[in-house]
């Protein structure tokens, strides 16, 4: 089969302009807002709105109207490895990348930049879910993730916009959701990617030419560390001290887990099989860690992939292949429902005939052995859904 490129949504960036309207859900109750005790729906961003699943084949779409001249909620530049939208830890505030074209947004037909091309402005953005407003965060930056305390972790641009075919280098900032003024985390210049906060810890990339990332931790205060070289983290562990990495570029389900504090090996497992005896291969980034389970997307086939992970070993629990023939593009970024009885992925399928028109397509699964459910959210819109982070 043809590999799959771990970092497709970040490719998927023909997005169209903002509605307006307050952020409210169809019984306006104030998203993001939840009774002690209710279970968290799944929610997604799509199309400068957020929709949120009321059941497997049900969601709600509600508009997020954004600040003039912001462009639409992308990332092109880092989908593949950092959250492209999360919400703050009290769940009032909803963080996210924005892209702005200048010109028209390409279309496939459209013959690539030339290099030096300036192409697009990035920015991280706050909306205020209370109130439906949204305020440009941090302008020329990428890749922002949030701490359970509430503070950005973002990419500041050395230049604010992105030129064609040469890296999106910057220093790494960090900012409180309440202050007005940025610090320094980072301050040697380079082309990062934030992964997320496991702790105290920042981990990021160091994406080198060839699109290799080196990945590393740090914290305020103290210095960065190399955790692993031609790595991407599959997921990081739901007490924050472990994360979980591939080895990048190879057709193997090389995996390793670490201890983010020491940066000590604590196991590995090699060429993990599936129960018919083929081999997995490997796997995309961004999965999720519920418990001492993890399910991350395959890269040669569209379908799930679920482990078990511990200190003590990494095991294959069982694989849910959905179909090429169905996701000829593959499935993306599976997460968890909050009491762990589902998962939930997105694929992004082409036309099939000449009179088929590109979607996006989410998916719920409900275990390895069940049938999934599918809905459309957005019916002709081609880019990718990208689902909510939530900081616990």
């Amino acid at each position: 089969m043809v590999k799959r490129s771990i970092a497709l949504a970040s490719v998927l960036v023909v997005m169209l302009a903002a509605a307006c309207g307050r952020l409210y859900d169809s019984n306006q109750r104030t998203l993001g807002w939840r009774a002690p005790g209710e279970p968290r729906l799944m929610s997604f961003v799509l199309d400068n709105a957020v929709f949120q699943f009321t059941s497997p084949t049900a969601v709600t779409r509600t508009a997020i109207p954004l600040a003039r001249n912001s462009g639409s909620i992308a990332a092109p530049l880092s989908a593949g490895t950092s959250p492209v939208a999360q919400l703050s830890p009290d769940e009032t505030t909803l963080v996210f990348s924005t892209w702005r074209y200048f010109g028209n947004p390409p279309t496939a037909e459209d013959p690539p930049p030339s290099t030096g091309m300036r192409v697009a402005h990035p920015a991280v953005h706050a909306f205020d879910l209370a109130s439906g407003t949204d305020r440009v965060f941090a302008d020329g930056a990428i890749s922002p993730v949030v701490s359970t305390a509430g503070d950005v972790a973002f990419v500041k641009g050395d230049m604010p916009d992105y030129y064609a075919n040469q890296p999106f280098t910057g220093t790494i900032q960090v900012q409180s959701l309440t202050s007005v003024e940025p610090s320094t985390l980072v301050s040697a210049s380079d082309n990062y990617r934030l992964v997320g906060w496991a702790g105290d810890n920042l981990l990021y990339y160091v994406q080198s030419e060839g699109e290799v990332l080196d990945l590393y931790a740090t914290s305020v205060g103290g210095g960065a560390r190399l955790l692993a070289e031609g790595a991407g983290v599959i997921a990081i562990s739901p007490d924050r001290t472990s994360v979980l990495v591939q080895r990048v570029g190879t057709t193997e389900s090389d995996l390793a887990l670490i201890d983010i504090a020491s940066g000590q090996l604590l196991t590995r497992a090699a060429n993990i099989a599936a129960p018919d005896g083929s081999e997995v291969g490997a796997l995309q980034m961004r999965g999720d860690w519920l418990g001492d389970r993890v399910v991350a997307s395959g890269v040669t086939f569209a379908g799930i992939v679920y482990l078990q992970v511990s200190d003590s070993g990494i095991g294959l629990e069982g694989v849910q292949d959905l179909g090429d023939a169905k996701y000829p593009m593959g499935v993306e970024a599976p997460r968890f429902s909050e009491d762990g009885t589902s998962v939930v992925s997105q694929a992004v399928i082409p036309p099939q005939t000449a009179s088929d028109t590109p979607h996006a397509e989410v998916i719920t699964c409900s275990g390895i052995e069940s049938p999934c459910a599918s809905v459309v959210p957005e019916p002709g819109f081609v880019g990718a859904a990208y689902s909510i982070g939530h900081v616990e």
